[in-house]
């Protein structure tokens, strides 16, 4: 302004904020502040100056109200200009880390407690270079503007490295952690499904309550950033808590993270496959299997759900995913021996599709062995088929030319819907376990899961229920019409010696 006495402030401030996205976030602010007796306000977005400037500013202070508390009387605080690019995202227009910093002190002086929630967004490098970095852009906007508008000042937003983010929530805000973490996970997942992007986890969130008047800000960071990294490789988990056991279970993914690329430069030492056989849903035989990764780790079997994103975080899964493949072929060869009927399925990460030489990989090694294409299937989950439509197209059509089939994976999780049978070039589809236990519950839903067969069917494709581990889930499962059946009740994935003593002692 012109002079430091200015009347009617709060009217010709609202003049100078520059967008109506501001704008309405300031107003928002100010209305909390009255009908829930705030104290604390501190907001940052961008004003023009005397100049007509467009400007990055941080306005915050305290608001005194009375003993009842139904008269405000004074407000104090201060207006300070902000670096654009040191303290500002320009993309979402957080604060970046060192405001994080200033932040956190400045809350430890008014609370014994700060709750801190750290999240990711999953899969940004697949779809900037999928679909353009400019299109990921207004992604993040819209998440960011969301975020903000929803919550107001009840929590300040800071966007730290990569796609990760930190949410402070202010000491007024009566709400619980699970209850927040919903409402952030509902608009980040919304704004993926709007934007056509078909991820089964597209956020993941770690939670810290800072309480230690001994761990400094930059620890309380550097925790946050490290709970980050443990939540994605927990995604089914609605968030993982700060804490020792937490901590020793982060550092023990770091070593094992470390294991693994020494096992791979040491030739896949303490890797080795399983097959899981599948059966036909009308005569029980074992005519197909799907070979599954293990690894051992201090002389312990890993779960893959920990180790497999582990891989994929280190792009090892690409030399990984190769070697399977190829004990895939040995082991296959060796099982034509005994049946000549089988079908090896193998599982294809998002990576090998970018991957320009797995495909020739395969080509060659079907080669070495002296092998039919047609005795392997590729098996790809949903997500696969929306994120790099053009890397998918040459996969499939160099596996079509080498008389491979394709599989979509887990169908009926996630996104899926019938649209997917008609939409992909996939010949055998696999009925996620998850529809299974609704076949279980009701009639009705026994008829819907017929009707998905009676789809599949019709457009040519096999069906194979996964996840049958019970009597009555197979005597259900054979009275949807499907062609094959996998889960426990029949085979347990089983080490490659067991598996030729069984298809040996049935074709005796």
């Amino acid at each position: 302004f012109k002079d430091n006495i200015v009347p009617n402030l709060l009217v010709e401030w609202e003049k100078r904020i520059s967008t109506q996205e501001d704008l309405e976030m300031y107003r928002h602010d100010l209305s909390e502040i009255l009908t829930e007796k705030k104290t604390i306000h501190d907001l940052r977005y961008q004003v023009k100056d005397c100049n007509g400037n467009n400007i990055w500013i941080r306005c915050c202070g305290i608001l005194k109200w009375n003993e009842e508390k139904t008269t405000p009387l004074f407000f104090s605080g201060r207006v300070s200009c902000q670096d654009n690019d040191f303290v500002v995202d320009a993309i979402t227009n957080f604060p970046r880390e060192h405001a994080a910093i200033a932040k956190i002190n400045e809350l430890c002086k008014v609370s014994d407690e700060i709750c801190v929630i750290g999240f990711c967004l999953n899969n940004f490098t697949e779809i900037n270079e999928t679909k353009g970095r400019y299109f990921g852009n207004l992604i993040l906007q819209h998440i960011s503007n969301k975020l903000s508008n929803r919550f107001g000042s009840k929590i300040s937003f800071f966007r730290l490295d990569g796609m990760r983010f930190m949410a402070i929530v202010s000491p007024t805000y009566n709400s619980s952690v699970e209850d927040i973490v919903d409402k952030m996970r509902e608009i980040i997942e919304q704004e993926y499904r709007t934007a056509d992007i078909s991820v089964r986890h597209p956020c993941a969130f770690g939670v810290l309550n800072h309480n230690d008047e001994n761990e400094s800000a930059q620890m309380v960071l550097e925790n946050t950033i490290t709970l980050i990294l443990a939540a994605k490789t927990f995604p089914d988990v609605k968030y993982i808590e700060h804490s020792p056991e937490n901590i020793r279970k982060m550092k023990e993914m770091a070593n094992m993270a470390l294991c693994l690329g020494q096992e791979v430069a040491n030739n896949m030492e303490n890797f080795r496959i399983v097959v899981q056989p599948i059966v036909t849903a009308d005569g029980n035989e074992p005519l197909k299997g799907e070979a599954l990764l293990r690894w051992k780790y201090k002389g312990q079997n890993v779960s893959p759900a920990v180790f497999i994103p582990l891989l994929e975080k280190g792009k090892m899964i690409l030399p990984v995913g190769k070697w399977v493949f190829e004990q895939s072929v040995r082991t296959c060869k060796r099982i034509l021996s005994y049946e000549p009927r089988f079908k090896m399925s193998f599982n294809v990460s998002y990576l090998q599709i970018m991957d320009d030489d797995f495909i020739k990989f395969i080509e060659q090694t079907l080669k070495k062995y002296r092998m039919d294409g047609s005795h392997f299937i590729a098996e790809l989950t949903e997500t696969h088929f929306d994120e790099s439509p053009e890397k998918l197209k040459e996969f499939v059509e160099g596996c079509k030319k080498l008389g491979m089939q394709i599989a979509l994976d887990d169908f009926g999780s996630g996104y899926s819907s019938l649209g997917l049978l008609l939409k992909y070039p996939a010949t055998v589809v696999k009925l996620d376990r998850s529809l299974l236990a609704e076949v279980t519950e009701s009639e009705e839903k026994m008829y819907f899961i017929r009707s998905i067969v009676y789809a599949c069917h019709q457009f040519g494709k096999t069906v194979c229920v996964e996840g049958v581990e019970t009597e009555e889930e197979d005597r259900i499962v054979k009275n949807t019409g499907c062609d094959m059946i996998q889960g426990y009740f029949h085979y347990k994935p089983v080490e490659v010696s067991e598996l030729y003593e069984i298809l040996a002692e049935r074709n005796k």
